[in-house]
């Protein structure tokens, strides 16, 4: 305790002294160990609120377009005789196997992947080379337009119908072997034209409907040989307003839509506004060019730049002396890349 000491001399009277102190402590304090253990609880706490749930993403649906060949050139390419057990001869063609790879991939490669899920259409083409120019676009391939159906630049053999995921529910196969070709010439621009029209693009939205919040994605599959046919093929509405509506035209489609806005008609020099405009409409484009033999490969630059919109991976090439096993090679790498689209 602090002691005073005040020293007074004698004198002879008395008084007070007050003395006024202020004092401050200060108290320093280290951590030297810390301990936790489940012994304690917070039963006065609120319980803490529970966090919320973000829904995954909704899978996209999923329409897949299957354009065949059916032109004398292409179905007239026997490439394999062979005779059943029974006894029976059957020539295969170009044509009728390709139909037959059609509904083995919606069977065994889609199905099972993207059943109650996905929609299929497959269209034969071919052509009428006398009737091309009078042909009015969208009208189901009527070559002579009164919707009789005697003659057809090409013709919708299934679909667009949705695809299940039961194996037993196909009987595809059988009934796309059985089509007979229309063996023409080989229209592929007048097809591809109505394909990507919003009539026809509408069908596939009706075939099966999108959820809400569901993207939809649309895929064009072509199974033809290396050269098509245009001459003097009449343009659709749908294709001029696609023009009309494009704003970074580059200079030869500039071009090229001048020629068709003058005179609402497409030939060899501006066919490029057809896949351009199919572009437009599907988020990938396939196409299996089968070729009668190597060292001749037609048409390369336009198929992977323009048809298959610049993607080299999306360009499957086959020859006819390889036909079986280049389009088996062909179906498991264009299946493997749609089965990718799912999320």
């Amino acid at each position: 305790m602090p002691k005073l000491c005040v020293a007074s001399p004698e004198i002879v009277m008395s008084g007070d002294i007050n003395i006024h102190c202020q004092f401050a402590i200060v108290t320093k304090a280290k951590l030297d160990a810390i301990s936790v253990n489940g012994s304690c609880s917070c039963d006065d706490l609120p319980p803490p609120p529970p966090r919320p749930v973000t829904p995954p993403p909704a899978a996209p649906d999923l329409d897949l377009v299957f354009l065949v060949d059916g032109s004398d050139s292409f179905d007239g390419n026997y490439h394999e005789r062979r005779t059943t057990t029974e006894g029976h001869k059957e020539n295969h063609t170009q044509f009728s196997d390709s139909m037959g790879w059609v509904a083995d991939m919606l069977k065994n490669d889609i199905g099972p992947n993207w059943g109650g899920k996905a929609t299929a259409t497959v269209v034969q083409f071919s052509g009428i080379k006398a009737l091309e120019e009078s042909y009015e676009p969208d009208t189901d391939g009527d070559a002579f337009g009164d919707r009789s159906g005697e003659l057809k630049h090409y013709n919708v053999e299934y679909g667009p119908a949705a695809i299940t995921n039961s194996a037993s529910s196909y009987s595809l196969e059988n009934q796309l072997r059985a089509v007979e070709s229309l063996g023409g010439n080989s229209q592929l621009y007048l097809v591809m034209q109505d394909m990507s029209s919003p009539r026809f693009l509408v069908k596939l939205s009706q075939a099966m409907p999108t959820k809400q919040e569901c993207d939809r994605i649309r895929i064009m599959i072509i199974v033809t040989d290396e050269e098509w046919d245009i001459r003097n093929l009449r343009s659709s509405e749908s294709l001029n307003k696609s023009i009309s509506d494009e704003a970074d035209l580059e200079d030869d489609v500039r071009r090229v839509s001048t020629v068709v806005q003058g005179s609402g008609r497409l030939d060899r020099q501006s066919r490029v506004l057809v896949p351009k405009m199919a572009s437009d409409r599907y988020d990938e484009i396939f196409a299996v060019i089968v070729r009668p033999n190597t060292g001749n490969d037609l048409n390369e630059n336009f198929i992977i730049n323009d048809i298959c919109k610049g993607k080299s991976d999306h360009y499957k090439k086959v020859y006819a002396n390889k036909f079986v096993s280049g389009m088996e090679a062909a179906k498991a790498e264009i299946a493997k890349a749609i089965n990718k689209l799912q999320k």
